[in-house]
């Protein structure tokens, strides 16, 4: 693996991680920039505005946008001293501040503050008794309050477990030393800490332990060890050494008797209560529930009773007993103030006539009888609100608006995250789960919220999405909720309608014509016609699930053959012949729908049907006069009007004719792929059958603004769809060739696999009397036109930037099983915002420069931006002919625009390549660049040509380097050398 510090610059990406089948969780991924798709992610934190990565030797905090991730700017990087493994993981990851940030592993915990892209960090000084905690189990950070942060930690030693709660001041001296250290005791263990948090002032922490039963024990009563759930409450404000005002509660969601360790907490800060997961003896799970205030009110409470208890009320109430039934409310309560740790009932604190504010201890001079420290051993009982009977529970997030939870669970070296609702009446029996997705299993907390609760975000392998909390995003196929999201308590249906094909709130239906909210439509894909002409069949899938169907031919009956039919295909029969061009619906009973319909696209057809001469034998002499007379007349109308309207057109064309040129690229899957076979009606038979229902746009919607640019395959207009500045490709009319007509569409079609902010991205596809390819408008020039103008004005960061941009969009279409075969910077477009995505237009360009040879298909190679072997071996192609291109196009940045091998002519330029020849490094370019960029793209070894990822990682080096050492040097005004690299 890639060290994360050669090249992770983030996505981010809910979940959310970029998910491509449709089954899975929709998060909207918004990738935020330059994440190298190799890198893994193993944690993460949103908070204060801002978003930190936490990879195997690094720690990116990027500036978090409400509105996109895709602007989201780099704000810092740590450098970690040694590499964490994705098994051990980050043990806590979380930003304190806007630019601050401590993490912990195993060995030590940092407190690290960021600017631009350096960090400086103070190491925390974990000591116990003189012993270094360098072996931690557990680290949780509970808030930064006061610039004070406290911190729960758990060690291993030859001694046993040992943990404690430090304090410290935030302050960047290099070393931090904790102000305050509440120890844990040591007879105390298997302690297992599972969260921290702030609510009211005070920081809460979550734990198991296996300890002593110390209120039996001090009454004589025979007793041992035993499993504990407990909550640990500290006053954010106590200045006390020894943090006195620390109150532990024991918590139970069952019999007592059958816990065994927690093993995941979430503290739900709106809706105000505390879910806790632990593990049964019958290796059940279960989840409880607790109401914040209550706990809080029950820890104070646990204070002011000890405020009331004498010396002589515990040797009375506490010790002279018989039972545990004897035993009195204080005397569960003991403080770990008494010397060593002995078990010491509670009494008042500093045994005098006044009452003091537990979180004010430190205004009491007297060091006598100062019996703080409690711990009540009385449990404080939760509600179960859900079972799980498979893995382990890493991680729980509530949705408490819709009374549901999100939980990792972990098993086999895979972590799921399954959505499951709360039910305080179902408590014997495992809770329904309605949604499942797959994330990262090293993760301790893959999923968060946001602070309003209407947004997830959401960690996969290599990337961070963001996605609403709601149906559309959850559940991106219906078959997704038919497999348990049709109970989620968001209240989701189904909408078929061809333009929507979504999830949708019951609430927010309006606009639907067929809601279903329990069945799943059956799947039509297309419809067609026998040889036999009354004969018609209906593919598609399910379709045994409408109850009682029928087929209509142009409204008449085709009578369907239940014996014939199957759930992939309808046979029914006509009584008469009917034209193969007719509306095909199927209808049926599904669910609520008594009259459920579906259209049925038609592929092809064998039979034209001929009834004229029937007709016209009936109809007498005035009767075909009246019609022939007609007929010339509506001919004559129709005739003026074409002419009229077409040269309004024509006079609008050539005042708007300014033809502008977009360099396009040519995509070509890696595993070659035949094109299925058509018939008749070519166009549309591709369009209906190829073109995914998501991706098709009604031509009417598109309005179309003014001509961008002709090639000889397509012409580019700027147009409007939904209220968006679109580029809409509309092939040429001369495109008539099945071949061209197949890979025009196909390149749409391709461009809907990617899914990255540094490619260009898809709309959607139309159709007139041909394919249209509707994409992203980008409003800059191409990246070679843009570093050409003279006025510009660019640093050497924004070009490393946009270098590291192509490389990004690279390796995700790589990632994809695709090739890029004319990667050029003509081919690399601007948006406003200075973002460069890679294009894919396949416009043809002039031949008589030398750039392209043609191949024995109808797209174009570029010579002077490939390798030597696929100019001896035209027809072979990989990804190391796009890395060549890539050192070209480096080069084409580092110039400025400039023209590579200018007065070379493109037959010569393969043997001047094989013998050594390579692009002189540019005049302003850092070696660094040239070094280990450029020229180790030009291996003449394709196999020794790095591939993109690595790429990434080189050039976010060079960055991060450069912004250490040479900063001015980054912000500098690059220079264009315009007499070096012009032709003269």
């Amino acid at each position: 693996m890639i060290p994360c510090a050669l090249g992770i610059q983030l996505i981010l990406y809910f979940i959310l991680f970029n998910i491509v089948n449709a089954d899975k969780f929709n998060l909207n991924v918004l990738r935020l920039k330059n994440l190298d798709p190799e890198i893994q992610v193993i944690a993460f934190d949103v908070n204060h505005g801002s978003i930190a990565l936490g990879c195997s030797d690094s720690i990116f905090i990027y500036e978090k946008l409400e509105q996109s991730f895709n602007n989201s700017k780099l704000v810092g990087t740590v450098a970690l001293p040694q590499p964490i493994s994705s098994d051990d993981g980050f043990l806590e990851l979380k930003l304190i501040g806007p630019q601050q940030v401590l993490y912990c592993d195993r060995f030590q915990c940092r407190l690290c503050t960021v600017s631009f892209i350096n960090a400086s960090c103070s190491t925390l000084e974990l000591t116990l008794n003189g012993e270094t905690l360098n072996n931690m189990e557990s680290a949780f950070l509970s808030s930064r309050s006061f610039d004070r942060i406290f911190l729960r930690i758990a060690h291993s030693s030859s001694d046993g477990n040992k943990a404690a709660i430090f304090s410290f001041d935030i302050q960047d001296t290099g070393l931090l030393k904790p102000d305050q250290i509440a120890p844990d005791a040591d007879y105390i263990q298997n302690l297992h800490t599972v969260a921290a948090f702030s609510h009211d002032s005070f920081s809460f922490f979550i734990t198991s332990s296996l300890q002593p039963n110390e209120p039996l024990i001090f009454a004589n009563i025979p007793t041992g060890n035993y499993s504990m759930l407990k909550i640990t409450r500290i006053c954010e404000s106590d200045k006390t050494r020894f943090l006195e005002s620390r109150i532990d509660h024991s918590l139970h969601c069952s019999d007592p008797e059958t816990f065994v360790k927690v093993e995941a907490a979430y503290h739900d800060k709106l809706g105000g209560r505390l879910y806790i997961a632990v593990l049964q003896k019958n290796k059940e799970h279960i989840i409880c529930s607790y109401n914040m205030n209550e706990l809080n009110r029950e820890m104070t409470r646990t204070w002011d009773v000890c405020q009331n208890v004498t010396l002589f009320d515990v040797s009375r109430h506490c010790q002279m007993v018989r039972s545990a039934d004897e035993l009195q409310e204080h005397c569960y309560i003991f403080t770990r103030a008494a010397e060593n740790y002995r078990s010491q009932s509670c009494v008042k604190f500093g045994l005098s006539d006044e009452t003091y504010d537990n979180c004010k201890l430190n205004e009491v001079q007297s060091r006598s009888y100062r019996y703080a420290w409690l711990e009540n051993f009385k449990p404080i009982k939760g509600t179960i609100v859900a079972r799980i009977n498979r893995g382990e529970i890493g991680s729980i997030l509530a949705d408490h608006i819709h009374n549901a939870l999100f939980v990792g669970v972990r098993y086999n070296k895979e972590q799921d995250i399954i959505r499951i609702l709360m039910d305080t009446n179902a408590l014997k029996k495992a809770s329904r789960s309605v949604w499942q997705q797959k994330t990262a299993y090293s993760a301790r907390v893959p999923i968060i919220s946001s602070n309003e609760g209407t947004q997830l975000f959401y960690l996969n392998r290599t990337s961070i999405a963001k996605s609403k909390l709601d149906c559309q995003s959850l559940y991106t196929s219906c078959s997704m909720l038919e497999r348990g999201g049709f109970h989620d308590s968001l209240g989701c249906i189904w909408c078929p309608d061809p333009e929507k094909q979504s999830a949708l709130s019951a609430t927010n239906k309006l606009g639907c014509s067929q809601p279903l909210s329990n069945v799943c439509p059956p799947i039509i894909d297309h419809a067609n016609r026998d040889s036999g002409a009354l004969d018609w069949q209906v593919f598609g899938s399910n379709l045994l699930r409408l109850e009682k169907s029928d087929v209509l031919i142009c409204g008449m009956k085709c009578t369907v053959n239940r014996t014939a039919s199957t759930n992939s295909k309808l046979q029914c029969s006509l009584t008469s012949e009917q034209d193969y061009n007719c509306d095909v619906k199927v209808i049926g009973i599904l669910g609520e729908h008594n009259q459920f319909i579906m259209k049925a696209p038609k592929i092809t057809s064998s039979v034209i049907p001929e009834r004229m001469d029937a007709q016209n034998k009936s109809l007498s002499k005035g009767d075909k006069a009246i019609i022939a007379i007609s007929a010339v007349i509506v001919l004559i109308i129709v005739l003026a009007l074409i002419i009229y309207f077409g040269r309004r057109l024509v006079q609008q064309r050539e005042k708007r004719d300014q033809p502008l040129t977009f360099p396009l690229g040519t995509f070509d899957r890696t595993a070659s792929r035949d094109m299925d076979s058509v018939s008749q009606n070519y166009y549309l038979d591709l369009y209906s059958v190829k073109v995914p229902s998501r991706y098709k746009i009604d031509i009417n919607d598109i309005k179309v603004e003014r001509l961008l640019g002709k090639g000889g395959f397509g012409t580019v207009m700027l147009a409007i769809h939904q209220e968006q500045r679109v580029a809409v490709k509309i092939m040429s009319s001369d495109a008539t060739d099945h071949q061209k007509c197949s890979e025009f569409l196909e390149e749409g079609l391709i461009l809907a696999n990617f899914d990255h902010e540094n490619v260009l991205k898809l709309i959607g596809i139309a159709f007139i009397d041909k394919p249209a390819i509707v994409m992203e408008y980008m409003e800059k020039k191409d990246l070679h036109t843009y570093l050409r103008q003279e006025d510009l004005q660019v640093t050497l960061k924004n070009l490393l930037n946009y270098a590291i941009g192509v490389a990004n969009g690279m390796a995700h279409i790589h990632s994809k099983g695709y090739i890029h075969r004319d990667l050029a910077a003509r081919n690399c477009i601007l948006n406003s915002n200075d973002v460069v995505k890679i294009s894919d237009f396949g416009m043809s360009r002039e031949i008589e420069d030398g750039t392209y040879f043609i191949r024995n298909v109808s797209r174009k190679l570029p010579i002077k931006w490939m390798p030597p072997e696929a100019m001896m071996n035209n027809n072979k192609a990989d990804t190391k002919l796009d890395v060549w291109a890539y050192g070209v196009v480096v080069w084409e940045i580092m110039t400025r625009g400039g023209d590579p091998y200018d007065g070379i002519d493109g037959g010569d330029l393969k043997d001047n390549i094989l013998q050594g020849y390579r692009l002189e490094k540019p005049e302003y370019c850092p070696d660094q660049i040239y070094n280990e960029v450029m020229m180790m793209c030009w291996k003449l070894d394709p196999t020794e040509r790095p591939p993109f990822d690595e790429l990434v990682a080189i050039l976010n080096k060079i960055l991060i380097e450069m912004g250490a050492r040479q900063k001015s040097a980054l912000e500098f005004h690059y220079q264009r050398l315009t007499d070096c690299y012009e032709k003269p």
